[in-house]
């Protein structure tokens, strides 16, 4: 509905209702309560799993592995090579925040990726926040530039 339409139903007492109009409204709303019903239902919990899987995982990996390891494990980008169209492809991936979001895309609604993103980089990097600052300060003591 529009201001013309308005100024019509004034003048004329008649409105002139458009069905496209109404039913970009609906869908607008209907999409609108979808996204908040997926949101509290599934997408909440979704996210509280995905965060105690990822802390147990970074727990388990910062035990086993030394501060170098840990964040090539975790964030570091690798080099993979892939056959597309024919063609083999240099892509950079890192290792378990990637497939993590790969994941996403591949099961959930768009508006979940940032924040399985933002999960994971909790859970896996500001979680082990001061173990990993006091392991590179040590590196830089031994002037261990490349660990670095």
């Amino acid at each position: 509905m529009s201001f013309v339409d308005v100024y019509r139903n004034r003048k004329n007492n008649a409105l002139e209702v458009n069905q496209n109009e109404i039913f970009c409204v609906l869908k607008k709303k209907m999409f609108y309560c979808f996204l908040k019903f997926y949101e509290k239902s599934f997408e909440a919990l979704f996210l509280q799993a995905t965060g105690e899987y990822y802390r147990e995982e970074g727990n388990r990996l910062i035990a086993k592995l030394d501060c170098i390891q840990y964040m090539k494990k975790v964030i570091e980008n690798k080099i993979k090579k892939i056959y597309f169209f024919n063609l083999f492809i240099s892509i950079q991936i890192s290792l378990l925040i990637d497939d993590e979001e790969f994941r996403s895309r591949k099961f959930l609604n768009s508006t979940s990726y940032k924040k399985v993103h933002k999960e994971c980089l909790q859970c896996l990097v500001c979680d082990h926040f001061d173990t990993l600052k006091s392991e590179c300060n040590e590196l830089i003591i031994k002037e261990d530039l490349d660990g670095i």
